[in-house]
C-alpha cells in the first residue's frame, strides 16, 4: 500500500479523510458458496439476503496478488478500495461507496440457511410473514452443501 517517497503525512490525511466519509457495502454475486456461508452466515445457520440496489452503481472488486500503491497506482481512496488480495477472490465480492449513511436497496429474496435452528426458523418466517406479506414461501436447496433451506421471495 506505501511505496517509499510516494505517501507522504499529506497524502496519508487525504486518504483516511476519504476513508472516513465513504460508506462500503460489500456484497457477493453467489449466494451458493460453501466458504460464503461458513464465515458470513454462522457456518450455514444464518440468513442470506437477495438484494437489488436500484440507486447506486456496484462495482466489482479487483483481485491482486499484492495491493496497489496509493497514489502511484491509484489516484484516489475510492480507487484503491475496489481493490483485495487474490486469495478473497472466492467471495466474488462486488461493493457500493456511498458518501450517504445507508445503500437504498430492494429487498427480493430471504433465504434461511440449511443449519439454522427450528426456532429461530420459526421465529424469523413469522416475521417475515408479517413484515413482507408479499414474500411466498418455498423450500429451496443449498447446493453447495446439499442441504435444504426456506426461501422467502416477491
Amino acid at each position: 500500500l506505501y511505496a517509499e517517497g510516494i505517501l507522504n503525512e499529506e497524502r496519508y490525511a487525504e486518504l483516511q479523510n476519504e476513508r472516513m466519509k465513504t460508506r462500503i457495502c460489500s456484497l457477493t454475486q453467489n449466494g451458493d458458496n460453501l466458504l460464503m456461508w461458513s464465515h458470513y452466515a454462522d457456518g450455514g445457520r444464518g440468513v442470506l439476503l437477495g438484494l437489488d440496489i436500484p440507486s447506486e452503481p456496484v462495482e466489482d472488486v479487483i483481485y491482486r496478488d499484492k495491493f496497489p500503491v496509493f497514489f502511484r497506482d491509484c489516484r484516489t481512496g475510492r480507487e484503491l478500495f475496489k481493490y483485495k488480495i487474490s486469495a478473497w477472490s472466492y467471495e466474488e465480492e462486488a461493493r457500493v461507496f456511498t458518501e450517504s449513511s445507508y445503500v437504498k436497496i430492494k429487498l427480493r429474496e430471504i433465504v434461511l440457511g440449511p443449519k439454522m435452528g427450528r426456532s429461530e426458523r420459526s421465529l424469523y418466517t413469522k416475521l417475515i410473514a408479517r413484515l413482507r406479506p408479499d414474500f411466498e414461501k418455498s423450500e429451496g436447496e443449498i447446493a453447495c452443501m446439499n442441504e435444504k433451506c426456506t426461501k422467502f421471495s416477491v
